[in-house]
This record gives structure tokens, sequence and C-alpha cells, in this order.
């Protein structure tokens, strides 16, 4: 616990499905609580500030449609207790599923990644690709850590066809990834944005006004909270200049170097 002033506090739980304990004495208090970033799942709270992971989904989940209509995809998710893996999954399926149930796609792996574990990813996609001939044209990788473990086994495996590999976060390795044409998109979110919007709402509740609600999210509790959800910037080697550098986000020297 860090104390900001006189009346402000923060709490960060180390697994947001045991938060009951700072629950309860924020209620007894009759503290507003707001989730910010990761929700805390299955108990009362008042108000979530996070990404809207389901909607960066989608617009990933296009994208890799829209470069591989046909082929052998891989889909690398994220640890299974972790809320944001199956709101990624289910938003990129819609464009995915039907092209599965079509037989346009044929999915050669479709697991969780326990513990997001780097070298579990490395090794679930290095057997997939063997046992399915070494044949892929797609992986959906829930994050560009994941991506970049995909873009080291492609190449480790001798893979010579193109490959789309798809991440999230636009970490600075997983840019220049795109500029060398081995990882094909990535998902830029503004957390100075997010931020910013929760302490917005941390005041309004404090002074009794009306939350800014976009949205409702689900925690798995009695009801779904009210929420202001974030959506990130879809990202690949034509936009970068444009939405990163122009904007100022990241500098030309960080993504191209000297």
């Amino acid at each position: 616990m860090r104390r900001l002033d006189r009346c402000e506090e923060y709490l960060i739980p180390r697994d947001a499905r045991k938060a009951n304990e700072i629950l309860a004495y924020a209620k007894k208090k009759n503290v507003k609580v707001i989730s910010y970033a990761r929700a805390v799942m299955g108990e009362d709270i008042d108000f979530f500030v996070g990404y809207d992971t389901y909607r960066i989904g989608q617009s990933l989940g296009l994208h890799l449609t829209e470069k591989t209509y046909k082929g052998n995809l891989a889909i690398l998710k994220g640890d299974k207790n972790d809320f944001n893996s199956p709101l990624l999954y289910d938003g990129a399926m819609i464009s995915i599923r039907p092209l599965v149930e079509r037989g346009a796609i044929h999915m050669i792996l479709d697991e969780y990644v326990n513990g997001w574990s780097v070298d579990l990813a490395k090794r679930m996609l290095t057997d997939a690709i063997i046992k399915n001939d070494y044949k892929i044209d797609a992986v959906f990788a829930h994050n560009d850590i994941f991506a970049g473990a995909a873009a080291e086994v492609v190449k480790e495996l001798g893979i010579k066809n193109p490959v789309i590999i798809t991440g999230m976060d636009a970490e600075t390795p997983a840019l220049k990834r795109l500029l060398e044409g081995t990882q094909d998109a990535t998902v830029y979110m503004d957390l100075k944005s997010m931020a910013y919007t929760a302490v917005n709402e941390a005041y309004n509740m404090a002074t009794k006004k009306k939350p800014n609600v976009n949205s409702e999210f689900d925690n798995e509790s009695k009801f779904k909270i009210d929420a202001f959800l974030i959506n990130g910037k879809l990202i690949t080697r034509e936009n970068i200049d444009r939405v990163l550098i122009a904007s100022g986000h990241f500098t030309h020297e960080q993504i191209y170097g000297n």
C-alpha cells in the first residue's frame, strides 16, 4: 500500500481473483473501488478501467484472415487464468472461426500457454509444426513475446514460405520485427490514456459525479459492472511512422536506430 495524499490510496493484489480482503476493507470504510488495467474477478466492484481486449482481438483476427484466408494456423493463447486470454481469443475467432468451419483454415494448434511460459510456447508450436509436416502459414500470438517466440521457431525450423505472425503490446523488438518482415502486426495500447481515464473516474466518484461509461464488463460477479474501455491501434509496417512516431509515442531512433 502506498499513500498518495491524505485521502487517496491504491492497493495492488498479487492475484486479481483473491482480492476479497481488500474489497472487504474498502466496503467497511465506504470507499468506492475502481479496478484498473486488470479486473478483480468474482467480486463486486464499482468501476473498471482497462483495454477493450475483445475488440482488440477482433481487429487482430480480421487482419490475420485478410492476409491468410486459407492454410495452416497456430494459436498461442495466454495463460488460462488471465481474464484477458479468452477475451482476446473470442474476439479474434469472429473472423477465424468461419474459415475453419469452411475448411479453408486448418488449425494445427489452439492452446493456452500456462504461466505465460515462452519456453512452453516455443515447444508447443515446434511440436505442432513438425507434426503437420513442417507446414505453417500463420500464428496468432496473444502478445509480442509469444510472437517473437513464434518468429524464432519459424526460423529454427527453416520454414521458407512467408508466415503471418500477429502479436500485441507494440514492444520495441516487435516493431523491429515488423520492419524486418518477421512479424506482420501488433497492437499499441496507450497507457497514458488509460491512466488519465482512471484518475478522472476516481475524481468523479470521489466528488459524486457521474462516471463516464462506454461499456459493461463481466467480471464473473453477480452483476456486470460499469466500465470505460480503451481500444488499441493496429500497427503494421506500413503505418508505424504515422501512428507511433508522428504522434510522439516513439522516436524515430527507438524504432529505426541511429
